[in-house]
């Protein structure tokens, strides 16, 4: 099984399967668990499974918060996003500091 890889902040890497790379890449759409299921032809408890295994490598909590972790190491790029989400892959999280 081949595995997305990207840096994750601290020094560590994100590294992540191809379905949970397409599992991220339904959510940044907007997509429910059960919409996703549908369109991967998975079931809801698996898509579930995944979500939950994107949180724990992210480090993180809510689908919110795991698209804007997947934008900031270059896993989702605006050509990934809703038209409401194009533009935050090229914000810098460094502008908000200061």
């Amino acid at each position: 099984m081949d595995e997305m890889d990207a840096p994750l902040g601290g020094g560590g890497r994100v590294r992540l399967t191809p379905a949970q790379l397409r599992v991220l890449e339904q959510l940044a759409t907007g997509a429910t668990s059960a919409t996703i299921a549908s369109r991967l032809f998975v079931s809801t408890a698996t898509v579930r499974s995944h979500i939950a295994a994107l949180h724990k490598r992210f480090q993180v909590h809510g689908t919110m918060p795991l698209v804007v972790a997947a934008i900031v190491v270059g896993l989702l790029t605006n050509d990934s996003l809703p038209l409401q989400l194009t533009g935050l892959a090229e914000f810098d999280l460094h502008d908000l500091e200061g």
